[in-house]
């Protein structure tokens, strides 16, 4: 199947591996802000990493939140969840302020079986999902797959699998200004 994400993504590293595929910039600490850049090949090796864990972990069609900070994590999460054959379910970080109620009715909704966040977001995102039953957290960066999950025995790399074209890819919630979030 060549018209699916991960296709794309393998194909965008294997043609131009050196090449920025990503530019994120990181306001909340530097008023000039703090740019995080991935090559086409570290985007694809990373997010190989985590679609081999996620696809041991959940069945493909199942639902995957991605709670967290919109960083370089987030982008990876996102990818690898699609490429993984679960659907992504984009949502924000727990620490948002005000946005709690929203995000607990979006999860509930959606149903996940796993969520996914970024090392930045843990703390937030451990307290918040302790009161989701059911719902079990993971930290997406590289070095926690390969130490934490790896330790368990669970895969850390591989190909990545090719869902269909005619497969979901994603479950995007509306932002609940005037009422709860639906999913779209």
């Amino acid at each position: 199947v060549e018209d699916t994400i991960s296709h794309h993504l393998a194909h965008a590293a294997a043609r131009t591996p050196d090449e920025k595929a990503f530019t994120t910039v990181d306001f909340s600490t530097d008023r000039d802000g703090v740019t995080d850049c991935l090559t086409w090949r570290r985007l694809e090796e990373r997010v190989r990493t985590l679609a081999a864990v996620l696809r041991h972990n959940c069945a493909a069609g199942e639902r995957v939140a991605v709670i967290g900070p919109q960083n370089m994590d987030y982008v990876v999460a996102f990818l690898a969840a699609t490429c993984a054959g679960a659907i992504a379910v984009p949502l924000f970080p727990p620490a948002l302020p005000g946005h709690g109620e929203k995000l607990a009715a979006a999860l509930a909704d959606a149903d996940p079986v796993l969520a996914l966040t970024s090392p930045d977001s843990v703390q937030a995102a451990e307290k918040f999902c302790a009161d989701q039953p059911g719902l079990r957290l993971r930290v997406t960066t590289e070095a926690d797959l390969l130490a934490g999950w790896a330790a368990r025995g669970e895969p850390t790399g591989g190909e990545i699998p090719h869902p269909g074209p005619e497969d979901c890819a994603y479950l995007q919630y509306t932002s609940g200004s005037t009422r709860m979030p639906s999913g779209v």
